[in-house]
């Protein structure tokens, strides 16, 4: 009997074993089952605040994109009015000026006459000519006053040195 109830107890003690072991491993499985949910919902809420981000920043985007459109559009037309504002100043600078050349001839003052002139505003270009065309000119007067066969060793005047005309063998004819 003793062996019997020494088995008996065995028996329970291993079925209440196995039952715990059960209990156990259906409490870890529940636990874990609630973390999961849990952590799937916490990624659930992560998901749907950056959407809403990613939605807010799109609207941002296109909120400002819409205003540099209309900024752009804005100056467009200003930048049109400009133009047109300009076009019209033009025609009429250029309406003015052709009634000013077709109009009557004015009649001479004599204090516009005693009134002091601008000066003349020379090129570089013909700066540079006039030089070399007076420097030629000295060269050709100082040629012609050597040659010159004048009996009184005289220079020949400015005027009669323009006339001059050179022959061959260094004779110069005077007009």
């Amino acid at each position: 009997m003793y062996r019997r109830v020494h088995v008996e107890e065995t028996e329970i003690h291993q079925k209440r074993t196995t039952e715990d072991k059960k209990l156990q491993t259906a409490i870890t499985r529940e636990g874990k089952t609630r973390e999961t949910t849990k952590k799937k919902a916490r990624q659930k809420t992560k998901r749907a605040a950056a959407r809403e981000e990613i939605t807010r920043e799109k609207a941002a985007r296109v909120a400002k994109k819409k205003a540099k459109k209309v900024r752009k559009a804005c100056e467009t037309e200003l930048h049109k009015a400009e133009i047109k504002k300009k076009r019209a100043e033009r025609a009429q600078n250029k309406k003015n000026s052709q009634t000013a050349q077709i109009g009557e001839k004015k009649s001479v003052d004599d204090s516009e006459i005693d009134r002091s002139r601008k000066r003349a505003h020379n090129v570089k270009s013909q700066n540079r000519n006039q030089r070399s065309m007076i420097k030629l000119l000295k060269q050709l007067n100082s040629t012609v006053i050597e040659h010159s066969n004048d009996t009184n060793n005289e220079p020949v005047s400015a005027p009669m040195r323009c006339n001059c005309e050179m022959h061959m063998g260094g004779q110069i004819r005077l007009y």
